[in-house]
């Protein structure tokens, strides 16, 4: 009786293979399996859990395959809602929190001291500018 099969997941009408066989095929639903090649809406966060890219939400694809949960997540930054980036790779951006990156052109308010701590002026007292991009200590 199919409700009896556990181990077993049918891949066409009328074949059945152990799970433990099945590689290169992800089940989206639980009796629709796919090739892996053609599924593009969904991500993999576990070996055996697949869910459509909208609803993902603490999670960030570093790699084509891999997601990890935000908070594991140390050096990659997210320009965009979807873009991950290697933190040596990031030039043009700038961090003023831990998870807001903006555009250099765009930041008027915040001094970079350090090459990757930005503080807002008004907070900066011993430290001056003698170029618009050199803060040095007083």
């Amino acid at each position: 009786p199919v409700e009896q099969v556990t181990s077993f997941v049918s891949l066409t009408r009328s074949a059945w293979h152990p799970v433990e066989q099945v590689t290169n095929l992800v089940s989206l639903t639980r009796s629709a399996w796919h090739p892996i090649e053609q599924v593009t809406n969904f991500v993999s966060l576990t070996r055996s859990a697949w869910h459509p890219i909208e609803q993902v939400t603490n999670f960030v694809s570093l790699t084509r395959g891999a997601w990890h949960p935000i908070e594991q997540v140390t050096n990659f930054v997210s320009l965009t809602r979807s873009a991950w980036h290697p933190i040596e790779q990031v030039t043009n951006f700038v961090s003023l929190t831990r998870s807001a990156w903006r555009p250099i052109e765009q930041v008027t308010n915040f001094v970079s001291l350090t090459r990757s701590a930005w503080h807002p002026v008004e907070q900066v007292t011993n430290f001056v500018s003698l170029t618009r991009s050199a803060w040095h200590p007083v």
